[in-house]
């Protein structure tokens, strides 16, 4: 499949304008056209411009780049506003040529989904917090071993030859929680 594009056009990229600004206020701002990479757990912006709003380092994390190489990146939480909406979320200090990259969790706490077939950025009309919170309700249910207790032997059993599917404790976690040396 061929795909014709103007000069200069973005295919395949979708960008979207991001204020960058510290947590607690004050101090300066960073706009800038952020790609967003579904491949990225966090965001990345330049150090310079993360010097420059007055963010320090809050810690330091290792990641698996995508050419599978293992960096450690200093990491700042920041306030993003993007599509009207403000996160909280960390920030990566990456190299000072770096492009702005917006990572999965700040599209996860925004609410916003990428659409593929009209390569936009699409807005939840409302934050799935009740689906998570019937899932974990029924996992509860079902599988009551899955839940740590200080005395699991007052836990109730299952009749003899009676066969339980015990649901994966990750599923309850965000995949993007998950370490990336866990592969």
């Amino acid at each position: 499949m061929v795909i014709w594009r103007q000069q200069g056009a973005r295919v395949g990229f979708i960008h979207v304008p991001v204020t960058v600004t510290s947590v607690i206020g004050g101090g300066n701002q960073s706009d800038a056209e952020f790609l967003i990479d579904t491949g990225a757990l966090d965001a990345v912006a330049p150090s310079r411009e993360l010097h420059r709003i007055g963010l320090k380092p809050d810690g330091v994390n290792t990641y698996e780049r995508a050419d599978g190489r293992l960096r450690d990146f200093e990491f700042a939480f920041a306030r993003l506003t993007f599509m009207g909406t403000v996160v909280l979320c960390r920030v990566l200090f990456g190299p000072d040529d770096a492009s702005p990259l917006l990572g999965v969790m700040a599209l996860e706490s925004a609410g916003v989904v990428i659409d593929p077939a009209n390569r936009r950025l699409r807005k939840l009309p409302a934050l799935p917090l009740k689906a998570a919170h019937s899932l974990i309700r029924t996992r509860a249910r079902a599988s009551p071993r899955t839940i740590s207790s200080p005395d699991s032997s007052r836990m109730p059993r299952e009749p003899a030859g009676t066969a339980r599917v015990r649901p994966l404790r990750t599923t309850l976690v965000p995949w993007a929680l998950r370490s990336s040396r866990i592969r």
